[in-house]
């Protein structure tokens, strides 16, 4: 078997990154010595593909307060702080998520592109996922679920899929409208008291604000989410909504790899004072 054929059949590889080896000869014998893109394999021999990136991130790095939940060879994932950007724009130049992976990756000598395989909005905490080269990225991206947390007023049903079409409404908001883009929320009630719900969430598609605007067409709006009509809590100043778990197949292990991420302190502090405590 070619090389190349030989990549593609063990199904870990995208067509891009398989094509970008080949063209760079980043394929070698264990020895170092480089394999050619007709050359035929043999059963028995031993191979290393360099997946590793040739470009880097050019962010500013400040040393920042990251709280790691797992870190390998290909992943960094990390319980991001509500009221946090993930990456600085030519409007803004504050010190961002980016900066602080920037100065994570220089002292410890890890030499990649910081690749964000999901976003969160910026008063949304939870898990944010980081990969180390383009390989993981791929591999990871449509290869991972993850479960949302969020506290509403009192919601009637217990469990359900949200299937209401989002539209964007300028400047930062969305609303339902049959007119744009299809989009399914699948939720399950944890705890139901006094006048909140504690709910799960998954997304079944991937669209922005796509919680917080279907819950709020519901008519129940996440508690603090002033952009989406949420009630107003003296301690909480953002949506209360996490991103708590998330689970993945690693491509290398072939293991199921299991994070959680801890709910933050107003998180916390809501569920004791408004919903355990009587």
């Amino acid at each position: 078997m070619r090389i190349k054929e030989y990549l593609y059949s063990l199904n870990i590889f995208s067509s891009n990154l398989i094509n970008r080896v080949i063209k760079n000869r980043d394929v070698a014998f264990a020895d170092g010595k480089k394999i050619g893109k007709n050359r035929k394999i043999k059963k028995g021999e031993e191979i290393a593909v360099f997946i590793g990136d040739r470009e880097l991130s050019d962010y500013k790095p400040i040393k920042g307060d990251l709280e790691i939940i797992y870190e390998d060879d290909l992943f960094l994932i990390i319980n991001k702080q509500p009221n946090e950007i993930l990456f600085y724009t030519s409007t803004n130049d504050r010190p961002c998520i980016a900066s602080y992976v920037q100065q994570h990756f220089i002292e410890n000598d890890i030499v990649a592109k910081i690749r964000f395989v999901n976003r969160l909005d910026r008063d949304t905490s939870g898990i944010l996922i980081i990969a180390k080269s383009s390989f993981a990225h791929n591999f990871i991206f449509q290869n991972h679920i993850k479960t949302y947390y969020g506290i509403s007023q009192k919601y009637y049903r217990t469990s359900c899929v949200i299937n209401h079409s989002l539209l964007r409404r300028m400047p930062y908001t969305y609303i339902c409208d049959k007119e744009g883009k299809r989009s399914l929320t699948r939720f399950r009630q944890l705890l139901n008291k006094r006048n909140y719900s504690l709910i799960a969430f998954k997304l079944l598609t991937g669209r922005t604000h796509q919680i917080r605007a279907h819950m709020s067409y519901e008519g129940f709006p996440l508690v603090g989410d002033k952009g989406y009509g949420g009630l107003k809590i003296d301690f909480v100043d953002r949506q209360l909504l996490h991103c708590g778990t998330v689970s993945f197949l690693h491509p290398i292990s072939r293991k199921r790899v299991r994070v959680r991420a801890p709910f933050k302190r107003d998180f916390k502090r809501f569920i004791d004072e408004f919903m355990i405590k009587y």
